[in-house]
């Protein structure tokens, strides 16, 4: 026991050395929630597609399937319950995406879904492999449902046809015309919630009574989820900038901290313990987050393989080839080329945050060591599970911004002095 130690891996382990003690039989237990949540929800005829979240892409996909006729069920927000529910059906050492996505779509089973939908991957990445996984272990639990598998459409020379054949068996074969427009206004939605949230970073940094940002986000939030139209979720942007421009700031020079790593660790919220609030909000340091890794972005550029995006990611591996060459699968590569043009770019620290035996991340926090002593930029590392206890996690961020204060207050004092100064340590 430490200060890290979770209470739903500590009752995943217990009632595993009660199964094992009883020689498999079955014992009733006492559980944290009502045993008939586990009882499979009813089905209908009618197709009702449910999903895992992975920042705020089950709003925006909702609302794309929805322009196709096609109803999907709203997915609860990752918490306790949804861990226990993935930790009770998943092998012991997956990593925590695979545990937390799993317990989301039992939950969505649970209200009624009877098709699961889930993104597939390729490469070094274990994610390419969840939704095949999943489907095993819910199906053994007794759920009855189908699964569907979202992939990249290219190369479109050996893609393209399952991707095509996904789409229309999801959409009930709706027209082109019509799912190129329901998919325009899913990105369109997606974009102006992560560009909300980019504001929101901005504002934290800045705002004079802290949390006000945040309260006007979540109202934002809100009123973008009931928008089914362009003009509507235009709308709803210029009133939320606004909003935001009305709140009183304060002359401050905010630390600037690059947040880096495994995307879904670093997009959900719950799972981070909530990292850019915690710092974005805290009443004795001023932070402004920035990222690189939002929905959207992540959407464009695998699915809609957009220029612009490609050109960034181009440029962010070239950072990175001093220190890696070569793709090591997830967002390795990636991790590794931000801290690198994070130093370029002026930020103060890195944070690197991952799940706990992703192996991409692993190598690339390996490399950080040689990056941050050479570039002379403190990177600290938070590794991810259902057993990350929050004061620990709380404490180290804290001690991390206290060094990136001390950084600054000493290199403004060697400036005044006319120094050049380099930090071998931190």
């Amino acid at each position: 026991f430490d200060e890290h130690t979770g209470e739903a891996g500590l009752v995943t382990r217990l009632e595993a050395f009660m199964d094992t003690g009883t020689g498999g039989r079955i014992i009733p237990l006492a559980s944290t929630r009502p045993q008939d949540q586990i009882i499979p929800g009813l089905r209908s005829e009618q197709k009702l597609i449910g999903f895992p979240t992975m920042g705020y892409l089950d709003v925006a996909l909702r609302s794309a399937l929805r322009h196709c006729g096609v109803e999907a069920v709203k997915t609860p927000s990752p918490s306790k319950t949804t861990v226990e529910l993935g930790r009770e059906l998943a092998p012991e050492f997956a990593c925590f995406p695979l545990v937390v996505t799993l317990g989301q779509m039992r939950q969505v089973l649970e209200k009624g879904a009877n098709v699961l939908l889930m993104v597939g991957g390729k490469g070094r990445c274990r994610l390419g492999w969840y939704a095949q996984i999943q489907e095993i272990l819910l199906k053994k639990k007794g759920y009855n449902f189908r699964m569907a598998i979202i992939d990249s459409p290219v190369p479109l020379k050996t893609q393209w046809k399952g991707f095509r054949d996904t789409i229309k068996w999801l959409t009930n074969g709706a027209s082109w015309p019509r799912f190129i427009k329901a998919l325009s206004f899913g990105v369109y939605k997606l974009t102006a919630l992560d560009k909300g949230e980019m504001l929101l970073q901005k504002m934290r940094a800045i705002e004079t009574e802290r949390g006000e940002a945040d309260k006007i986000f979540k109202k934002y939030l809100l009123r973008l989820e009931s928008c089914d139209t362009f003009t509507g979720v235009k709308k709803e942007w210029k009133y939320f900038q606004q909003e935001m421009a009305a709140i009183a700031t304060t002359s401050t020079n905010p630390l600037h901290v690059f947040i880096v790593g495994e995307i879904w660790v670093v997009l959900e919220h719950f799972v981070n313990n909530y990292l850019e609030k915690f710092l974005g909000t805290h009443p004795h340091y001023r932070v402004h987050t920035h990222r690189d890794l939002y929905t959207s972005n992540w959407f464009k550029l695998h699915v809609l393989q957009n220029r612009k995006l490609k050109k960034r990611e181009k440029y962010i591996h070239q950072a990175a080839k001093t220190y890696l060459t070569t793709k090591v699968g997830g967002h390795g590569l990636d991790t590794v080329g931000l801290t690198v043009l994070g130093k370029e770019e002026g930020m103060d620290g890195i944070i690197h945050v991952f799940p706990f035996t992703c192996m991409p991340e692993i190598v690339a926090q390996n490399i950080l060591v040689k990056v941050s002593k050479e570039l002379d930029i403190p990177v600290l590392t938070q590794i991810i599970s259902e057993q990350t206890g929050e004061a620990g996690y709380q404490t180290r961020l804290e001690a991390f911004l206290d060094v990136l204060l001390e950084r600054r207050e000493y290199e403004t004092k060697q400036q005044e002095r006319g120094k050049t100064i380099v930090f071998s340590r931190y």
